[in-house]
């Protein structure tokens, strides 16, 4: 049994689009057209054979990975819309592998036309990202799209003497031609005149341009009659590749048994229902492409002993049985882990973290790490990205070769991790093993790309935290207040006798009404100063209160609004002369009963306030504000802590929050203690600290921005949950332990993505 020793926990980062191919060849001239040609296939799937998928980057991700999703998504949306306009879109590279823009083969005069309308039609933070100059239009197509991915379709589907000769096809989309792969040792060689222009063809894997097909070659494959460019290239068909036992779990690199066939787990990936899975090549189960077998561990030889046997799971999604013709399998298993072996086949020299899928251009290095082989190293060739005949037709793959002695995979490694190196550690994502040279004496390892295969299958990289938490729900509207009215249907379905509202662009009024308004059961909701807002108006209708709270005087919300609200039912404003005086005045109007405790945050912001919210409503408490750097804490404070007849009092922040003489000038016979972590995040694990096991629910808002999280504290602490605040761009380190103790309940993100960004949602914890 292997053990690690030492496993690499370190931040993820976001999923980055993987790159295109790149093969710089000479134009050809068109190829006749047979009037019985088959019609072309799908134009989606075409794509997805050249791995041209779309991509998303968060808005807070770094300028080039947002520019990189930009390019390719936009490079997706021209091809997929328009095939009879367009005859090819490649993704042009810098000198650094960073996306420098697309270059469009024309098949109408007015292609360059189209560009401003779809990156128009990106989403705004992509849209941003490019402009008109990053797409020239640098030629003219012979054909269309829509005629090479017919050709393609066709060359893909032959059978024969067209299968026993054709080893890969693709649309090479820097010059708008199909380029296919001859074998030399085929039965083409037959005829003499052909076995010499088959002698003649560059080798595919020196990375030679490819040749015009000659009117004999294609006759001789059946594939005459095209009506698209192609271009030739004698290649060879990579041999199928088909670790060990690790009783912590599977990630990238372990062995695994598929029937008789020994190969490889990829990498741990969410499935799109949340359960957790791994991922491995299509062709190991046995019919190639089914679904149903049963995996279990260890390798199917002794080369390395034989593992333990236990079973992992079956083979849920198999993308090689469908028309996509990916080399990608799901296998569903509670082992899943978000790790990767490094070092050798057989002992490895331990686990490092997995942080997400990215990409590398054509002449940079890519990590394979096979059960059998280990860590291994190859260059990625110029090829196109494209389908190559493995004993059946695989696509959406890339190649990379080596010229050391170590060959870079071998049979046993199929499914295996190809990996680059992440500059802060850990690994990116960027395929799985699908291929060998190794009978052909070619040291080259081939890999199908891995954004493909999660697009394809709706799943996602999983990352340390996802491996104990399940996808989270989330509640977002277009903006603060269609979200808070969203909170108000999730925490009250069936209407609210009491509402209570609040300013939505200023938190202080409303930092108090979080823990007032759980405890007459009443949800939170906010307004603009001059307009009630009419996703507001359409949840107060749902709710049909008998009555309207107000919180604030009319510089936070105008007369006219509070008017409005009077048509529907009858209002009660509380304001006073600041927030301070608001928030006291509140306090006796929803503790009419008085309260043994209450808890105190600043007013100067809002972090604090909102985490306690929830928590004090769990004691039946207030939540009143003061000015933590004054002498005292106010008269306002005190006399309210009178008439409540509080007798504890919970001080929630540090001391630059709330200094030592506020908290002492609050004592007056009864106690103070205080609750404080290093900084807002670690405060509100802390204020949380009392709630036990299996609340209804884990509610996360943003510790950055405050309007979310103001109507979630309402529901939140009527419900009995507590709230939680993280970073706007990735989980707080400190909330997979907390939901651990919690015992694992539903987790609730509060806000859209420009709040919490998807690595949020991905559970990428923060550094």
């Amino acid at each position: 049994m292997r053990r690690s020793p030492f496993r690499v926990l370190t931040p993820v980062v976001g999923v980055l689009a993987l790159a295109s191919a790149l093969l710089v060849v000479p134009s050809s001239p068109a190829v006749a057209v047979d009037p019985g040609a088959p019609a072309p296939g799908s134009i989606e799937e075409c794509l997805v054979r050249s791995a041209i998928v779309p991509v998303d980057a968060e808005p807070s991700e770094q300028p080039a990975q947002v520019r990189e999703a930009a390019l390719r998504t936009l490079q997706h949306a021209l091809l997929s819309r328009h095939p009879d306009a367009l005859g090819a879109a490649d993704l042009l590279r810098a000198p650094d592998g960073e996306g420098a823009g697309i270059a469009l083969l024309a098949a109408t005069p007015f292609a360059g036309e189209l560009v401003a309308e779809e990156i128009a039609a990106l989403p705004s933070h992509l849209r941003s990202a490019v402009t008109d100059d990053d797409v020239d239009v640098i030629g003219v197509a012979a054909q269309p799209l829509r005629a090479l991915c017919g050709a393609l379709d066709r060359a893909v589907g032959a059978d024969g003497a067209t299968a026993d000769a054709l080893v890969s096809a693709a649309v090479d989309h820097r010059s708008a031609v199909l380029r296919l792969g001859v074998d030399r040792s085929g039965a083409l060689r037959a005829a003499p005149a052909r076995a010499g222009a088959i002698e003649a063809l560059p080798d595919a894997s020196a990375g030679e341009g490819a040749e015009p097909a000659g009117a004999d070659l294609l006759s001789a494959l059946g594939l005459w009659g095209l009506g698209v460019p192609v271009e030739m290239v004698a290649d060879v068909a990579d041999e199928p590749v088909s670790r060990l036992h690790d009783s912590d779990g599977y990630g990238g690199g372990n062995a695994i048994r598929v029937g008789g066939l020994a190969c490889t787990t990829g990498f741990a990936v969410r499935t799109a229902d949340g359960a957790p899975a791994v991922m491995s090549a299509g062709h190991c189960p046995s019919p190639i492409g089914s679904n149903g077998a049963s995996v279990v561990s260890g390798h199917a030889s002794q080369l390395c002993g034989w593992g333990s046997g236990a079973g992992i799971g079956r083979v849920s999604q198999n993308l090689l049985s469908t028309g996509s013709k990916v080399d990608s399998m799901v296998v569903r298993t509670g082992s899943a882990r978000p790790t990767m072996w490094l070092g050798s086949a057989c002992a490895g020299s331990g686990e490092t973290a997995v942080h997400g899928a990215g990409q590398v251009g054509a002449g940079q290095q890519v990590g394979f790490s096979g059960a059998r082989q280990g860590e291994q190293y190859a260059t990625r060739t110029s090829e196109p990205t494209g389908c190559y005949d493995f004993g059946y037709w695989a696509c959406s793959v890339q190649r990379a070769m080596s010229s050391r002695s170590t060959y870079a995979c071998l049979p046993g490694d199929s499914g295996g991790p190809a990996f680059r190196h992440r500059a802060g550690g850990g690994v990116i994502a960027l395929g799985l093993i699908t291929a060998s040279g190794y009978d052909l004496g070619i040291n080259r390892c081939s890999w199908v790309d891995m954004g493909t295969a999660l697009h394809l299958s709706g799943a996602a990289i999983m990352t340390h935290a996802s491996l104990t938490m399940a996808p989270p729900a989330r509640i977002a509207g277009a903006d603060r207040y269609q979200t808070a009215a969203l909170i108000a249907q999730h925490g009250y379905p069936d209407g609210a006798a009491q509402v209570y509202i609040a300013s939505g662009s200023r938190f202080a009024d409303a930092l108090s009404a979080g823990a007032a308004a759980a405890h007459v059961r009443a949800p939170l909701l906010l307004t603009a100063r001059d307009l009630l807002p009419s996703s507001v108006r359409r949840e107060l209708a749902r709710l049909a209160p008998n009555a309207i709270v107000l919180i604030g005087g009319e510089p936070s919300v105008s007369a006219e609004v509070e008017a409005e609200l009077a048509a529907i039912a009858p209002v009660t404003r509380i304001g006073g002369a600041d927030r301070y005086e608001t928030s006291a005045l509140l306090a006796a109007h929803a503790f009419p009963e008085g309260a043994d405790h209450a808890f105190v945050a600043t007013g100067r912001s809002f972090p604090d306030a909102l985490a306690a919210g929830p928590a004090a409503a769990r004691s039946h408490a207030p939540v009143l504000l003061v000015d933590g750097r004054t002498p005292t804490a106010g008269a306002g404070t005190l006399d309210a802590l009178s008439t409540l007849g509080t007798t504890e009092v919970i001080v929630v922040g540090g001391t630059p929050s709330v200094s030592d003489a506020v908290a002492a000038s609050l004592r007056d016979g009864r106690t103070v203690s205080r609750i404080a972590g290093a900084g807002r995040y670690q405060t509100a694990i802390r204020v949380n600290a009392g709630f036990g096991a299996r609340p209804p629910a884990m509610y996360v808002a943003s510790g950055e921005r405050f309007p979310d999280a103001l109507a979630a504290a309402a529901v939140a602490g009527a419900r009995g949950a507590p709230l939680y605040l993280t970073p706007g761009s990735c989980l707080h380190a400190g909330l997979p332990a907390e939901h651990t103790r919690l015992g694992r309940p539903g987790v609730v993100l509060l806000g859209g993505t420009p709040t919490l960004a998807l690595d949020v949602s991905r559970y990428e914890l923060c550094g």
